[in-house]
């Protein structure tokens, strides 16, 4: 049975949702779906169910891991964790307003996806992660504690820059691999895996006060069981279909004047698709070119200075 179903996968290899829902659109704007030419688009006669996956992938049906979601919820858990350690809550504020690190109030004070790639992988080597920026703030800062040993009550003081200064490093390795848009190598894998189980268990020892949320479940438990199996996260995450948000925003504001109809949506559909089908090449304006070399002008003014003096000697 098995071998069976290998020469049928070899000859009719599995098709993801987003290329059986281009062969069902063509299917309607080239014959207006009619199913006698289906033979010619693989076969779609129905319209693709909402499932997501990668072409010629063993398993074609894959939930991908919320790598977005789970980033800004642990960024700005640890964000706040050295909120509540500064002394000057003012200025801790104007710190975070200078750096465009305000949390978001109307998202119950969160962190958004472009502020947590800031805080923890900055723009090397140029800017570095904003995280040591901000733990300035706290790193002469001591708490107090106190508690029980042999029947007498111990006061201590300690401070917090240096555990909060190691979960922000096992956080941004961690997410340096599993937003990484590749296959990852075996040595990633383990890494991936032994930083983020890390990162669980540091936390719990570091804050045993705070409460063990799902996200940070999920990054010490789910990403490396994930990567284990993909050899790969940052593949199948969320983050390519947040970022098409704002393109279909744009194309909406395009299709204004048409009210909210169904034929507004469907063109919007039909726009975004023209704009990502790979077989639809992307449009590029015809470039002036030199009347010497006919290679393009535009960014290349060194290289035609020899030109120009052929030119004129002419």
């Amino acid at each position: 049975m098995n071998f069976v179903l290998s020469l049928v996968s070899k000859e009719y290899p599995l098709r993801n949702s987003l290329q059986h829902g281009a062969d069902h659109l063509d299917l309607h704007m080239d014959y207006n779906g009619d199913i006698s030419f289906a033979k010619e688009y693989h076969n779609c006669i129905h319209p693709p169910p909402f499932i997501y996956g990668l072409p010629q992938m063993q398993r074609n049906v894959v939930i991908g891991m919320p790598v977005l979601h789970i980033s800004i919820g642990l960024g700005t858990k640890l964000l706040k964790l050295v909120r509540s350690s500064a002394a000057d809550a003012d200025a801790f504020h104007s710190l975070l307003a200078k750096h465009n690190l305000s949390f978001y109030k109307y998202h119950n004070e969160t962190l958004i996806g472009p502020q947590v790639h800031e805080l923890l992988c900055g723009n090397p080597p140029r800017k570095p992660p904003l995280y040591l920026t901000v733990l300035q703030e706290v790193k002469e800062v001591s708490v107090q504690d106190a508690f029980l040993r042999q029947g007498k009550i111990i006061l201590s003081q300690f401070s917090h820059y240096s555990h909060l200064l190691e979960l922000f490093q096992l956080f941004a390795e961690c997410y340096k691999l599993y937003t990484a848009d590749r296959f990852l190598t075996e040595a990633e894998v383990d890494s991936l895996s032994q930083q983020c189980g890390s990162f669980g268990i540091k936390f719990k020892e570091y804050f045993p006060r705070e409460s063990i949320t799902l996200k940070l479940h999920q990054l010490a438990v789910d990403v490396p069981r994930f990567a284990r199996i993909h050899n790969t996260v940052g593949l199948y995450s969320e983050q390519a279909i947040e970022s098409m948000h704002a393109e279909v925003n744009q194309i909406m504001r395009a299709y204004a004047g048409m009210g909210n109809t169904i034929n507004k949506h469907q063109l919007v559909f039909q726009a975004l698709y023209r704009k990502h089908c790979p077989a639809i090449p992307a449009f590029e304006p015809p470039r002036r070119l030199c009347s010497i070399c006919d290679l393009p002008l535009a960014h290349n003014k060194g290289n035609h200075t020899a030109c120009q003096l052929l030119k004129r000697h002419r």
